[in-house]
């Protein structure tokens, strides 16, 4: 939702969006306040209804999300599917977006206890073990599922969960948005803004959440994703290096309709031989590949394909 892949280019300075573009945002934004509204007033069954529909529709009326899409898995997994094989995909990845979206603000709205019995945490000893170090953990993460209820349900766990992201184009999302993480006590840092922070609240033992399956038009590293490059975030590899923080993947899985479970994995390697910049390029890479496998596990339920990844 809120920390979702920039694929579009930002704008330059001095240089003011078309109004029409403006216009479309604007109205976007309003109609995602009225779902969010809605969504607070209905049941779990038809809030999840509701997000098929909305799937269904998003596939219908957006083309040129359609054709990304379709680029996308040609480029990967174009020797695995055929052409209706990578439609029938392209439209469960759509509708899972749409549902992932509408039953993160159903669990957002639920009580700490509600959303322990909901979500269930794979892996946690992974967790406590690599904060029992004293030095936090860089968390990985991908879009995959309702992504922004990990950080609510790790704070119902009361973990110090903190969050990296771009923050919603529409100051009205944004502020709502702002007003549910404060509810569950998540600290979120501004990419462009909040940087600097970073190191010292990992250093405070904080778990900080990056999400690397995006392209990284500024400071990013040239890795192989899914086994082509692309510009890979290199911000996990070099706080990594900088605070001996452990690194962990940790994102949502799905399970049967409706449902996911939050996954923490194996601590990753950091390799740290003194050379920062071959290490950086070194541990990039091992990350790639770690949020590679997890994504052709989940295919039709990574939201990235829509985005401009390989360039």
């Amino acid at each position: 939702m809120d920390d979702k892949s920039d694929e579009q280019s930002q704008v330059p300075a001095g240089h003011a969006r078309p109004w029409w573009k403006r216009a479309a945002r604007w109205v976007q934004g309003s109609a995602i306040l009225v779902l969010l509204k809605l969504t607070s007033r209905l049941p779990a069954p038809v809030v999840y209804r509701l997000g098929r529909a909305l799937g269904w529709l998003l596939y219908y009326l957006s083309p040129e999300k359609r054709r990304r899409a379709d680029q996308s898995l040609s480029l990967v997994l174009g020797d695995e599917l055929t052409a209706a094989q990578r439609r029938r995909m392209i439209r469960r990845m759509m509708i899972h977006y749409a549902c992932g979206a509408m039953e993160a603000l159903y669990a957002l709205r639920l009580s700490p206890g509600q959303l322990r019995d909901l979500v269930p945490i794979q892996g946690e000893q992974h967790l406590q073990d690599a904060l029992a170090r004293g030095r936090g953990v860089i968390a990985l993460g991908i879009h995959l599922g309702p992504f922004p209820v990990i950080g609510a349900r790790l704070r119902a766990e009361g973990y110090p969960y903190h969050l990296v992201i771009r923050g919603a184009s529409d100051s009205r999302l944004e502020a709502y948005l702002s007003r549910l993480r404060a509810k569950w006590g998540i600290t979120a840092y501004y990419r462009r803004w909040d940087i600097r922070h970073l190191p010292y609240a990992l250093r405070r033992g904080a778990i900080l959440h990056l999400f690397i399956d995006q392209y990284a038009a500024v400071g990013g590293i040239r890795a192989q994703l899914l086994g082509h490059p692309t510009q890979v975030p290199a911000g996990a590899a070099v706080l990594a290096r900088l605070t001996g923080a452990t690194v962990l993947p940790i994102f949502m899985i799905p399970g049967p309709p409706g449902q996911y479970a939050i996954h923490i994995g194996e601590p990753l390697p950091v390799v740290n031989t003194g050379d920062k910049r071959r290490d950086d390029v070194v541990n990039t890479q091992a990350f790639a590949d770690c949020i590679s496998r997890a994504i052709r596990r989940f295919p039709d339920h990574w939201l990235c394909w829509m985005h401009r990844l390989w360039r």
